[in-house]
């Protein structure tokens, strides 16, 4: 039995969610974004937090085998599992670990790029550099007023770190502040603090390596902030702002999140008569409802807008979710049965529930990003390859269930 059969082995004895992700959409933005970004600068491709949601080692070889010229992170266990696949590109480690002596032996072990942001860490870093330089960047706060040393005291980091004959200054970045509703003299008032900073940098006879500021939100509003790399995630992913930011097709994007469904396990008619309004839901006469085997530890309170598909109608969910099950309101939908198809975001005949729809519906403080990142470990992720079709656009029929060959699936 080959690894794909393992994996399909491995789904058909779970419940039965699924996860679908289109690998071939995260190489197509990879290339849309190299043609949007100004000649030679680089793309650092996020691949933090399981590469939000979409599982970080066939993410991870898609974007580099797409053409990234690193990949950004923050757990050291993500970067050597990367490094253990066979990933040889630069890895960044971004701001969130806590830097110690052994934490620091891992990083170099494994070639690993360290960011560091006050005297601490510089002194950590340095501290076993004396055979081989520790590779460094250096964050700087602008405005997020988050990670990063602050401008004024960035030029003495700076200086140190290029000075320690312990130390290599790979590069310096940092992650502005764009909130939704920014104005663009608010961004420039950042960026403009970066550019002074590496300005006097360069005016003092300083080399800091790589220059690095704009991420996706400040891409999806201008590139002429990429100076000499960006640090990209959601773009990559096909994630926008819904309303805040432009679609996807205006874009030329593809959504990596092609679907997430699951089954009818059970399905029955309601026939209470009696303490109707202590019922978990509100009970009407010829009533019928449906259990799906999804539930709030498989992270579907973040993950639905209150309407399922189900033979290409909406299904009302009911009452609260539980672990891992909710019931919906089935009632009316023709030939409703156990084994139908139920599908919380995604398309289903000609009727769909996009992505932008589910976060749309989310509290208003939720990042676009928290989508994929919200479907838990619990819920089998399929892959269709970077060289698969696209995903199905309007119009086109999506068959329930039905797998490209080579689909790879997996926890």
């Amino acid at each position: 039995m080959n690894s794909t059969d393992e994996a399909r082995a491995g789904t058909e004895d779970a419940r039965p969610n699924r996860f679908d992700v289109d690998l071939g959409a995260i190489a197509h933005n990879t290339g849309v974004l190299r043609s949007v970004v100004p000649g030679g600068t680089r793309i650092c491709a996020a691949v933090k937090a399981n590469a939000y949601g979409f599982g970080l080692l066939p993410v991870a070889r898609t974007l580099v085998d797409a053409g990234v010229d690193a990949l950004g992170l923050v757990d050291i266990r993500d970067a050597v599992r990367l490094r253990e696949d066979g990933i040889a590109c630069p890895i960044l480690l971004y701001s969130g670990s806590l830097l110690d002596e052994r934490t620091m032996q891992r990083i170099r072990e494994h070639d690993l790029i360290v960011t560091i942001n006050n005297d601490r860490s510089l002194a950590v870093a340095a501290s076993l550099g004396e055979q081989v330089p520790t590779r460094v960047f250096v964050e700087v706060d602008v405005g997020l007023e988050r990670l990063g040393i602050s401008v004024d005291k960035a030029p003495g980091l700076l200086r140190a770190a290029a000075s320690s004959g312990s130390i290599s200054l790979e590069g310096v970045y940092t992650h502005m502040h764009v909130p939704p509703d920014a104005a663009p003299q608010y961004l420039d008032w950042q960026f403009g603090r970066f550019q002074a900073l590496l300005s006097t940098m360069r005016g003092e006879g300083y080399s800091t390596g790589i220059s690095m500021a704009a991420s996706t939100p400040v891409l999806f509003r201008t590139s002429a902030m990429s100076l000499d790399a960006v640090d990209v995630g959601r773009y990559l992913y096909g994630i926008v702002r819904p309303g805040v930011e432009p679609g996807l097709a205006e874009l030329g994007l593809r959504p990596a999140f092609v679907s997430l469904r699951s089954r009818i396990t059970h399905c029955k008619r309601i026939d209470r008569v009696e303490n109707l309004d202590a019922a978990p839901f509100a009970v009407r006469p010829g009533m019928q409802v449906g259990v799906v085997p999804m539930g709030f530890a498989d992270g579907l309170a973040f993950l639905t807008c209150g309407t399922v598909l189900v033979r290409g109608l909406r299904a009302p969910l009911l009452g609260n979710l539980s672990l891992e099950h909710v019931s919906i309101d089935v009632t009316g939908i023709p030939d409703v049965a156990t084994g139908d198809e139920v599908v919380f975001i995604g398309r289903q005949g000609t009727a769909e529930i996009t992505q932008e729809e589910i976060v749309a519906s989310q509290r208003a403080d939720l990042p676009p990003a928290s989508l994929a990142a919200a479907v838990r470990e619990t819920v089998p992720r399929v892959y269709r390859p970077a060289n698969s079709p696209p995903s199905p656009s309007a119009g086109q029929r999506y068959t329930p269930f039905v797998e490209p060959v080579n689909d790879v699936s997996t926890h």
